[in-house]
């Protein structure tokens, strides 16, 4: 079989045409000049009729040139937007999962946070006796505010005490969660600690001697309780064990001389066996 004829590019059409209609042009001025000679009047003829038949050729193949053109360019174009459309589809659909991939991570991260909340709350949750101090206190208080006479006013405390032993039958304090309020030492070195429980309530040692002579509280150095407390400091939260000092007048013994304080302010006298920093590390 015959190889197929190789097809001819519209710029190779308009290269052609174009030089076919200057041979026509040439072959047309030579024939209107011809008939000047006599004797070359036939071949005159004949080269009109010959230009004119190029004229038409070239006439012709510039039309199929012009219109193939616009084709080949209307192609392109197609070409060049379809490109585009794909482009522009590709990176909407790269928009889509990046939105999707940060959609997915913000989800894992909230999770994270949402876990880590609830197993800080879970470190930081106060045992139930604790709850039920602090709640009976924070009544005292209100009532002794809301006196409306030194009569209503001195009843908040006694009534307080008597709470107090109903809900903290055993004075032993096991894992309260507080945070260290006062870490300070006196002569010869030894420890006084105070530990915030609550808002205006702590627990803790007598700040002298004299004060904590029955009692014991006061943490002697090179003790094992004395080495923890050295790598702590105010601030740092806390678990404590130990216990508190019974008394009659308010259950347990509370620190301050002036009623007020006491039931506004109070302070509750412990002797403590151990206290844990516990680790926030993460949360």
């Amino acid at each position: 079989m015959l190889g197929r004829q190789p097809r001819l590019g519209p710029r190779a059409m308009i290269y052609l045409s174009s030089g076919l209609l200057l041979l026509s042009l040439l072959v047309l001025i030579s024939s209107a000049i011809t008939p000047i000679f006599a004797t070359l009047r036939p071949t005159a003829k004949w080269t009109a009729i010959a230009s004119a038949l190029g004229l038409i050729v070239s006439i012709t193949f510039s039309a199929i040139s012009s219109a193939k053109r616009p084709e080949s360019l209307g192609q392109s174009t197609a070409e060049a937007l379809d490109a585009q459309a794909q482009a522009t589809d590709a990176n909407a659909a790269e928009a889509e999962k990046a939105k999707a991939e940060e959609a997915e991570k913000r989800r894992r991260d909230e999770e994270i946070k949402a876990a880590a909340e609830v197993r800080r709350a879970e470190l930081l949750r106060p045992p139930t006796e604790q709850i039920r101090f602090i709640q009976t206190i924070e009544h005292a208080r209100a009532q002794y505010k809301t006196g409306q006479n030194d009569f209503q006013k001195g009843a908040a405390r006694p009534a307080r005490a008597q709470l107090i032993c109903a809900v903290l039958k055993s004075p032993r304090i096991e894992a309260w969660i507080g945070t260290i309020d006062k870490l300070s030492t006196i002569a010869p070195g030894d420890g006084v600690l105070s530990i915030k429980i609550a808002d205006k309530i702590t627990v803790g040692t007598w700040s002298n001697f004299n004060s904590d002579k029955p009692h014991g509280t006061i943490i002697k150095s090179r003790t094992s309780l004395y080495e923890d407390l050295l790598r702590m400091k105010t601030g740092d939260t806390v678990r404590i064990y130990g216990q508190l000092l019974p008394r009659d007048l308010d259950c347990y013994w509370e620190m301050n001389s002036a009623v007020d304080k006491s039931l506004e302010e109070p302070a509750w006298a412990m002797r403590f066996s151990r206290v844990e920093r516990v680790d926030l590390t993460g949360f």
